[in-house]
């Protein structure tokens, strides 16, 4: 059976915490919306920055 966990973090603003989480961590987001954007950190383990607002 595959496991997988994503981490979400609430933010204000998702591209800006895309940036610097990205910075961070040295890589870009496997997956962006205006108001959703996840890193894919390894098999099974994903990081959410979720604002709740969609345009």
């Amino acid at each position: 059976m595959t496991t997988s966990v994503v981490s979400i973090v609430y933010v204000n603003d998702a591209p800006a915490a895309a940036r610097f989480y990205g910075d961070l961590l040295g890589m870009s987001p496997s997956f962006e919306t205006s108001g959703y954007i996840t890193f894919d950190l390894g098999p099974g383990a994903d990081l959410g920055l979720w604002s709740g607002q969609f345009e």
